[in-house]
């Protein structure tokens, strides 16, 4: 990345309040380390790891923050270059449930060329975030996790329903 684009990246990531400036470092802080914690945590304990207490020092107010702040920490990766989707939910899901929001960390599969495709994101109140429910709908929900980290056996919103597998 040329020294320009570093630094209107940089200028992109600055806050809009001391609010906002506390919470963008706390997430950079996970955003750093989770590229290693979701190679070495499994992860039914990296979703309990992630989850928050509700109100634990994030105002219920910064919620609506949270997701574009998120989005900003992970501009500049293009597709294919590094698989960032799970990244980028897990730490949503920690600050917004942080923040008291309920979010639900969902993970899908579909039919690659020759392979399977994963996929992770969040849903909140229903709707899936930072992508468009028909592009999750690509997706079979496989699992979720919801409320402490815990997984969901009921199917998830934001995706379709499971197909059986063929044998």
């Amino acid at each position: 990345m040329s020294r320009p684009a570093r630094l209107r990246r940089a200028a992109s990531l600055v806050a809009a309040s001391p609010g906002d400036g506390w919470l963008l470092a706390r997430m950079l802080a996970w955003r750093t380390a989770l590229p290693v914690l979701k190679r070495r945590v499994p992860l039914a304990k990296l979703a309990r790891v992630m989850w928050q207490k509700p109100g634990t020092r994030i105002r219920p107010d910064r919620a609506d923050r949270i997701p574009s702040l998120a989005q900003r920490l992970y501009r500049g990766f293009r597709v294919g270059e590094e698989d960032i989707c799970l990244e980028r939910s897990l730490l949503t899901y920690r600050f917004l449930s942080g923040a008291g929001a309920d979010p639900q960390l969902v993970i899908g599969i579909r039919p690659g060329e020759g392979s399977v495709v994963g996929h992770a994101w969040v849903v909140v109140d229903g709707e899936p975030l930072f992508e468009h429910a028909a592009a999750v709908g690509e997706y079979a929900s496989f699992f979720s996790f919801g409320r402490e980290g815990i997984l969901d056996a009921s199917l998830p919103s934001g995706g379709p329903a499971r197909e059986p597998v063929a044998s």
